[in-house]
């Protein structure tokens, strides 16, 4: 079992995807797997994703029969995921290369917390360190107030009760995952 599942959701962003997904998958770590969703996209996005997956086992690929929308896209992802611990990176973002090791070795000291919040260097942050919140509430204040979107958090999967979750379009997964966390 991996130790990290990277859901990676797209439609139609071929173009995108060139520039960031070889990027995304550089790391060679054999603890993290990229499990991307194709919402049904038309514009070669398979088979530009296939043919990395075709040298790559931790790529796994699953393209939706139509377009679920982008919360159902999402929630398959993390229904296909094989690890305990998952972070969204979407289609059109560029993480740092050490990202993922800092990442992995993050939760490596923390298996039993539920949410890692990360940041960029020098950010302006309430915690300019590692710090644990014991709140869950607390804990989503910080993630919130530092960015617009809730991606490149991890989450731990353990603590995500996936039966309650509402997919009528209205709410969006990440928000729905760290309301289940808090």
């Amino acid at each position: 079992m991996r130790q990290l599942s990277i859901l990676l959701p797209t439609y139609n962003r071929l173009e995108r995807l060139k520039k960031t997904f070889p990027e995304i998958i550089s790391n060679q770590s054999n603890k993290i797997e990229f499990v991307v969703v194709d919402n049904n996209s038309n514009d070669g996005t398979e088979m530009f994703i296939r043919k990395y997956a075709e040298n790559d086992s931790r790529i796994r690929y699953f393209k939706n029969f139509r377009n679920l929308g982008p919360n159902r896209s999402l929630y398959r992802a993390v229904l296909e995921a094989n690890s305990d611990w998952i972070v969204i990176i979407p289609d059109d973002d560029y993480v740092p290369q050490t990202y993922i090791d800092e990442l992995l070795i993050t939760i490596e000291k923390n298996k039993n917390c539920g949410l890692i919040i990360t940041a960029k260097k020098n950010q302006d942050l309430l915690y300019q360190h590692t710090t644990k919140i014991s709140n869950g509430i607390d804990a989503l204040k910080v993630a919130y107030s530092h960015s617009s979107a809730i991606t490149c958090l991890a989450w731990n999967k353990k603590n995500i009760k996936e039966k309650k979750w509402l997919l009528d379009g209205h709410i969006y997964i990440q928000v729905r995952v760290s309301s289940e966390i808090a």
